[in-house]
């Protein structure tokens, strides 16, 4: 596989390679410690946050609901009503996740609630999170996968390989947040 198509396949494009390995200095230098310090016995539901709300944060809504954790997703320029982009639907189907019912859902129409934790995709998101007006925990999701991702790049237009990569993160992500969120286990 030539240089530029294993760039693709695992990090979406040279722009995400770039930022993934810019978060990973990052967090090997602290920058991310406070992301880590997730008061887990807390939390009640999970708020999983991107771009459009229908790639990433759709598919780990999905994810963690066939966990049986309580969920809901939305994005910070999301659409409201879009459906599942046909890419993340034909690869999450795949790995037996159904988004055919998935309508995206925008930042102002996601009300959020006591115990909530916010968890975004990428750093950027981050800080456009702290600017809203809800002061609910924040987390990154990629640094909870096993090995830590804590820049997970859009996939939306990009390969299919890549929505592999990124749904192969984002499933190590949930797996293990749900050992962690005993209170946000379904009832």
């Amino acid at each position: 596989m030539a240089a530029s198509q294993a760039i693709q396949a695992r990090y979406g494009r040279r722009a995400g390679w770039l930022r993934y390995h810019m978060a990973r200095t990052l967090d090997s230098v602290g920058a991310f410690a406070p992301l880590r310090r997730v008061a887990w016995n807390d939390v009640e539901r999970l708020v999983f946050v991107c771009q459009g709300n229908i790639c990433r944060s759709a598919y780990a809504d999905a994810r963690a609901r066939l966990a049986g954790l309580r969920s809901v997703s939305f994005g910070l320029s999301a659409r409201d009503g879009d459906c599942a982009n046909s890419v993340a639907l034909a690869r999450a189907a795949a790995r037996g996740v159904d988004l055919s019912a998935h309508r995206a859902t925008s930042a102002s129409a996601a009300p959020m609630r006591a115990g909530d934790l916010r968890i975004a995709m990428e750093p950027a998101q981050i800080r456009r999170l702290a600017r809203l007006a809800t002061a609910a925990p924040t987390t990154l999701l990629g640094l909870w996968a096993t090995p830590p991702w804590p820049h997970l790049e859009d996939p939306y237009g990009l390969s299919p390989a890549y929505f592999d990569t990124c749904f192969d993160i984002i499933d190590s992500a949930v797996e293990r947040i749900a050992r962690l969120a005993p209170r946000a286990r379904a009832q």
